[in-house]
């Protein structure tokens, strides 16, 4: 008989004993959801970057496309959208000065006694509408170019026939005017009438050393403190003479008479070939 106690504890083999292919396949199963698991996450966050990176591109995209749309856009009038009113007004169209106000006739006249008589007239061209407030500032400028005498007027009711006028003398030892510059502002469209069409100068004359006439003013209300200048022209059509005559007032249907004397004054013979008034 053996000398060792009887054993205790729990027995080395069990019955029914585990299978073993079993086990293995449930700890595969398991490491294989542990494993889905870990890649679910990582699938997630994944995502999350890709949504928000589209989200940051889809932005860029669209302020790039802006930007390029802004700057491709042409700074002209022409660029409006046509409203989708079908009773809207369409967009003005850019169109260039020339087109709307055109020079008459420019002139800087040296009589040769110091006195310099200047002036700028304007019409509109053929079929253009009429236009009210045409500024002109003219400026007369010496050998250094330093401006030594300025003047400045607006006109209104400028038409083909219908000539606006900014106009005067400079007497100045001192100076001597060898160029003039002019800019003019182009004003508005009107219905306006041209002082040249409310004054009518009638019954023109001329003596070897005075012009009269009379002047008939078309309007329903008195004329005042407006200057009539007579012109001259070469046979070029170019103003060779100009001759100021202040006018204090013209009533309606009552004809104001006038003299001029020209015996001072450096003109050709004859009358004068046009008239255009200015304030």
């Amino acid at each position: 008989m053996s000398s060792f106690p009887p054993p205790t504890g729990r027995p080395v083999t069990m019955f029914p004993r585990p299978d073993p292919w079993a086990e293995q396949q449930r700890r595969q199963e398991e490491h294989r959801a542990k494993r889905w698991r870990r890649r679910r996450k990582w699938l997630l966050a994944v995502a999350v970057l890709a949504v928000a990176a589209a989200g940051v591109a889809a932005v860029f995209i669209a302020d790039a496309g802006s930007d390029r749309a802004s700057s491709q856009v042409p700074v002209t009038t022409q660029s409006v959208a046509p409203s989708p009113d079908p009773g809207a007004t369409a967009p003005a169209t850019t169109v260039a000065p020339d087109e709307l106000i055109e020079v008459d006739q420019v002139w800087l006249i040296d009589r040769g006694d110091g006195v310099f008589d200047w002036g700028v007239s304007v019409r509109t061209p053929s079929d253009a509408p009429t236009r009210s407030g045409v500024v002109i500032d003219v400026r007369l400028l010496g050998d250094d170019d330093e401006v030594i005498e300025q003047g400045s007027g607006e006109v209104n009711g400028v038409g083909e026939d219908s000539i606006g006028a900014v106009a005067g003398r400079f007497s100045d030892p001192n100076d001597v005017p060898v160029r003039l510059e002019f800019d003019i502002a182009v004003g508005i469209v009107s219905n306006d009438q041209a002082l040249g069409d409310v004054l009518d100068v009638r019954g023109l004359d001329r003596d070897p050393e005075v012009v009269s006439g009379r002047i008939r003013a078309q309007s329903a209300e008195p004329v005042e403190d407006v200057t009539m200048v007579l012109l001259w022209f070469d046979d070029a059509g170019d103003v060779v003479a100009a001759v100021p005559q202040p006018v204090d007032q013209v009533r309606p249907d009552v004809d104001a008479r006038f003299e001029i004397d020209l015996s001072e004054e450096v003109v050709p013979e004859g009358r004068p070939d046009s008239i255009v008034w200015t304030r």
